[in-house]
């Protein structure tokens, strides 16, 4: 860790120039509302903990303005800036603190209650973007395990922060190489980039929140490979719908519960079991909010609620 108190003058100027900045580009008072929400979540979070009050509050406003111009020529510039303000803020400050400033960031930007899940449109593109989720859930869970650095989650969050910079990049080019790849891969009916957003969000809350990777492993293991398995086995065999659920079918959520146990048996044994069964319990209800948020969170809740018991 790196003394930050000769920086302190520039920090406050940074946030200052970044809220303002927020402020003039905003077009809807509630989103002004729905940030104000995060930033007081984000001052308490950072009092409790220690953390330097002006940096994390720099990192939250940062990040929130790179969501809220996502797809622009101002999100390329802020994201290349974001990638270097945390490779920075890393000497001074905890990968946990890092990650709780930017995921309220992001989440000051989300509908957190319009969220929903569609029926699959096109079998061979959603197929496409559920095999590169799987390779991405292995990468990371690899990183997290097998790499030999102090700090998995820093790589992992610069991993993410990388894929916001190539997708804005995108976004600005549609014809270019980059820009038709990752196009083919979307889905009609979203938003360009806002299923990718969804599984950062997820990882970013566990990288908040839990401090044992191995639980962390777990977490992605569920967004990543489970979501992602779950959906190309439904769209096969699809025909025994969920009796509490019509959009998702029994065969997918078999699939899901196996995905998501397989790491955690390893990891931990027969605790496992009711692991997988909540996570596929959770990500198989018929609720507005995405999975890959409400999934993440019900696991860490349990993660926060053993760790607090005697």
């Amino acid at each position: 860790m790196i003394d930050l108190h000769p920086l302190l003058p520039f920090i406050y100027i940074i946030s200052f120039t970044l809220l303002l900045y927020r402020v003039a580009v905003n077009d809807k008072p509630s989103k002004l509302a729905q940030l104000a929400v995060f930033l007081i979540i984000g001052i308490i979070l950072a009092i409790y903990q220690g953390a330097n009050l002006m940096l994390f509050i720099s990192i939250l406003i940062l990040f929130d303005l790179m969501a809220h111009t996502f797809g622009s020529k101002s999100a390329v510039v802020l994201s290349a800036t974001g990638i270097v303000f945390i490779i920075i803020a890393s000497q001074a400050m905890h990968t946990h603190l890092i990650a709780q400033a930017i995921l309220l960031g992001l989440l000051a930007e989300v509908n957190l209650i319009g969220l929903k899940q569609h029926n699959v449109a096109n079998k061979k593109v959603e197929t496409r973007r559920d095999l590169v989720q799987i390779g991405f859930g292995i990468l990371i869970i690899g990183m997290l395990h097998f790499f030999n650095i102090s700090r998995p989650e820093l790589a992992v969050i610069l991993l993410i922060l990388l894929g916001y910079l190539v997708a804005n990049y995108a976004n600005t080019r549609k014809d270019g190489r980059v820009g038709r790849y990752l196009f083919a891969m979307e889905r009609k009916y979203t938003k360009f980039g806002e299923g990718a957003s969804m599984l950062a969000i997820g990882t970013l809350l566990a990288f908040s929140f839990v401090f044992d990777a191995k639980y962390i492993m777990i977490v992605i293991s569920a967004i990543f490979i489970g979501d992602a398995l779950a959906t190309i086995i439904g769209m096969r065999w699809n025909g025994i719908k969920l009796p509490y659920n019509k959009k998702k079918s029994l065969a997918g959520s078999i699939a899901y519960f196996a995905a998501v146990m397989v790491l955690p048996y390893l990891l931990y044994g027969i605790v496992a079991v009711p692991i997988a069964i909540i996570a596929t319990l959770v990500e198989s209800l018929p609720i507005k909010t995405d999975d890959n948020l409400s999934v993440p969170a019900v696991l860490i809740a349990i993660y926060l609620l053993v760790e607090i018991l005697p």
